[in-house]
């Protein structure tokens, strides 16, 4: 995995993965720097509407192409 920053691409190295008090942790190294970074509830959520729109579209395309081959 690779981290983008204004400083540099550094790797991430993740080496312990959890839950903890309902979150997602990820535990690891970002180049030399020890890191632990924490998943809660509502950053699903977000993900979720950030993924709604692009996949709705898929879909929509989707139908519309299976029905122009099926026409």
């Amino acid at each position: 995995m690779k981290v983008r920053s204004p400083i540099g691409d550094y790797p991430y190295v993740a080496r312990k993965l959890g839950f903890r008090r309902g979150r997602l942790v990820v535990e690891g190294a970002l180049g030399v720097w020890e890191t632990t970074f924490e998943v809660e509830p509502r950053d699903w959520l977000e993900l979720g509407r950030r993924l709604a729109v692009p996949i709705g579209a898929a879909a929509a395309i989707g139908i519309v192409a299976r029905h122009l081959r099926d026409s």
